[in-house]
């Protein structure tokens, strides 16, 4: 995750009041153009409180999980409406295992991983994490029920069904560097890993994007050196890693760990998700200025296609490949912002 990011309530739309009730429709929707977006597009807003970090999507059960700090939220979207609250302190990440139907998140403030059933809306499982110290990514790979999460300098493997540790890969031994955002390619057996550079520049300790493999533990590749912080998503039926870091979107092959450039679109380094389904990108922005925007890209061409325009800084995105649906948390507002790719 990030530090430092803000939040966002686009301009000129009200945000509704709710109630956070389990297993209630409860969390009324706001509906509205944005000053910024195309014409005639409706944007709503979903007050989950909290302090919204990052979403997930299940297109076969109709629902958007938000991690919102002192909980995890399942909206229902088929009337983007609260139905339940799972109560997990500290819960800014999450990841999601569809075939199972399983949830995961992190408790920050008690130290382990948490699975919630998408059946129960309750937390099933806990595993305890080996270190003191923040979780900065979280994904899952459901070929092989293996949870993957960076913490400290470390990448660790967690089995999903004994919820013991498996394995961990030191990725890095400066102190000012840690393993940031994680993203899976179950179908290659890949784990991508940001780590964060130490804000000195890129001649010094810069950042990279690494892949480590999932079978040997070993990094395969490593490839553009020079961030300080970047945001990832995997599209595996093109077989590349999508790369938002400040200034530019990158596009990498997982094959031969070749880069493109396809945007020099500024964003915060924060948020992106891809939807293979329409060939569109969400991407956050903008860094460094009061206003925040949320742009659609178009991953072929790397095109504007949309902006939405706000306050400070959005979070990480969730599209539902089903339904086209999106889920860009806000903060400092405890609210989601939603609308249709």
């Amino acid at each position: 995750m990030a530090a430092g990011a803000a939040g966002l309530v686009l301009a000129g739309t009200p945000v509704a009041s709710a109630a956070s009730g389990a297993g209630t429709d409860t969390g009324a929707t706001s509906a509205a153009n944005s000053a910024g977006s195309t014409a005639g597009s409706t944007v709503r807003h979903i007050n989950v409180g909290g302090s919204p970090m990052a979403a997930v999507a299940d297109p076969r059960r109709g629902a958007a999980w938000i991690a919102t700090g002192p909980a995890v939220v399942r909206i229902r979207e088929a009337t983007q409406r609260i139905v339940a609250t799972v109560k997990v302190g500290g819960a800014d990440l999450v990841a999601l295992d569809r075939p199972r139907g399983v949830v995961w998140t992190v408790s920050q403030v008690r130290g382990y991983l948490a699975e919630i059933s998408e059946q129960t809306n309750k937390v099933i499982r806990r595993c305890t994490l080996p270190l003191q110290g923040a979780v900065e990514g979280l994904a899952v790979d459901p070929r092989t029920a293996t949870v993957w999460a960076t913490q400290g300098p470390n990448l660790l493997e967690f089995s999903e069904t004994s919820c013991r540790l498996l394995h961990t890969t030191v990725l890095t031994n400066f102190q000012l560097k840690a393993p940031m955002q994680v993203a899976v390619d179950a179908q290659r057996g890949l784990v991508w890993v940001v780590i964060q550079g130490d804000g000195s520049g890129a001649t010094v300790d810069p950042g990279r994007l690494v892949s480590v493999s999932e079978s040997t533990h070993r990094v395969v590749r490593s490839v553009l050196a020079g961030f300080d912080q970047a945001a990832i998503a995997i599209d595996q039926r093109a077989g590349s890693v999508l790369v938002a870091s400040i200034q530019t979107v990158d596009v990498v092959s997982e094959s031969t760990g070749r880069v493109r450039k396809l945007s020099r679109q500024p964003n915060n380094g924060v948020g992106i998700a891809v939807d293979p389904a329409t060939g569109k990108i969400v991407l956050t922005g903008q860094p460094y200025a009061s206003v925040g925007r949320i742009f659609v890209l178009g991953e072929r061409t790397g095109k504007l296609l949309r902006t939405i325009t706000g306050y400070a800084v959005p979070q990480y995105p969730a599209v539902d490949t089903g339904t086209g649906n999106v889920y860009v948390p806000i903060s400092l507002r405890g609210s989601v912002t939603q609308f249709g790719i």
